[in-house]
C-alpha cells in the first residue's frame, strides 16, 4: 500500500534498505537491493518502484530481495497481506 519512506541508505547488514512506514502500525521493510529510487520523506503510492533487487549487504551472494512486514513493531507474515494479483515476475 501507499505510505512515507521512513529510511532509504545503505546499511551494513542488510545493504541498500528502504522503510516505508503505511501507517496505522505497519511497516515494511526491503533489503538488498541494487538501486534505491525513492528518499526518505517520500510519499509512494501502491505499486511504487522504490528500488530494484540486488546482492548488497553482508553475506549477499545471490541476488535476492528480503522483504518484511512488521505490526505495531511485530513481524508478520508479509504473504497474509499481498494480493496476489498485484505481484508480477521480471523475465
Amino acid at each position: 500500500g501507499s505510505g512515507v519512506v521512513l529510511l532509504a541508505r545503505s546499511l551494513v547488514f542488510s545493504g541498500e534498505t528502504v522503510v516505508i512506514d503505511h501507517g496505522r502500525g505497519l511497516v515494511s521493510v526491503l533489503s538488498h537491493l541494487s538501486y534505491v529510487s525513492v528518499s526518505e520523506g517520500d510519499v509512494v503510492s501502491m505499486g511504487a518502484t522504490v528500488g530494484t533487487s540486488g546482492r548488497t549487504g553482508l553475506g549477499a551472494v545471490t541476488p535476492h530481495l528480503c522483504f518484511s512486514v512488521y505490526l505495531h513493531s511485530i513481524n508478520v507474515d508479509p504473504e497474509a497481506l499481498m494480493d496476489p494479483g498485484l505481484w508480477t515476475t521480471a523475465r
